[in-house]
């Protein structure tokens, strides 16, 4: 599981633990979880497998545009090509960003890739009502089976499969012109907040921290 966690506005990774398909990006730091922040939300990390997912829940607070950029594939860094999905809070599918953008033109914000030529970074820009969201990042072309997050991902199980897709062979985080890329995922929210959890999250954000802090004691 990748577990982040937020300071002064940035979330960074941690790993001391891992699971293969699902991962859930949020804040574990109590006094993140009560009092929440205004910053924009900055996320970055490394996926395991192909088939991994990051949920990233996030506030609006009131009605607002919100933008959601990856920076990861246009950066020089060779992180691989993402896709956004975006899930109100009854988890119903309102937006999404699959292809990127396109030579020589519609690449707009996205910057072009000095290794691939490509502007391939996710965006989703719109006026948002006051509530709950999540984000989806995937890789390409895990893309969301259906209208709602509980339809899943279709590449879920299949671990790395961008290697028999996209080369006829074995191989990992590559593109589909056959490059190789790497594992580096980092992307900004703006216009958002990290979700307000009741009595029940604050309980479960102090369970979380709790536990946190316990293995990195059994770690020293």
């Amino acid at each position: 599981m990748l577990i982040l966690y937020r300071t002064k506005g940035i979330a960074r990774r941690r790993n001391p633990l891992q699971i293969r398909n699902v991962c859930i990006a949020g804040a574990l730091l109590l006094l993140t979880c009560a009092f929440g922040s205004a910053a924009p939300l900055i996320f970055s990390g490394n996926f395991n497998f192909d088939d991994d997912v990051v949920l990233i829940p996030f506030l609006v607070p009131s009605t607002n545009t919100v933008t959601i950029s990856t920076s990861s594939f246009g950066d020089g860094s060779g992180g691989f090509e993402p896709i956004l999905t975006l899930f109100d809070g009854a988890g119903n599918l309102i937006a999404q960003d699959t292809t990127g953008g396109t030579l020589p033109f519609g690449c707009g914000s996205r910057a072009i890739d000095p290794i691939s030529g490509f502007c391939l970074d996710g965006f989703i820009q719109g006026l948002l009502n006051a509530g709950n969201y999540t984000l989806a990042l995937t890789e390409w072309d895990n893309i969301a089976n259906g209208p709602t997050l509980a339809d899943g991902f279709p590449q879920t199980g299949n671990g790395n499969f961008t290697g028999p897709e996209f080369l006829g062979g074995l191989g990992s985080f590559i593109l589909f012109d056959g490059s190789q890329r790497n594992s580096n995922w980092a992307l900004q929210i703006t216009g958002a907040d990290v979700p307000e959890p009741g009595t029940a999250g604050l309980m479960l954000c102090a369970g979380l921290a709790m536990a946190l802090l316990r293995r990195r004691a059994r770690c020293n």
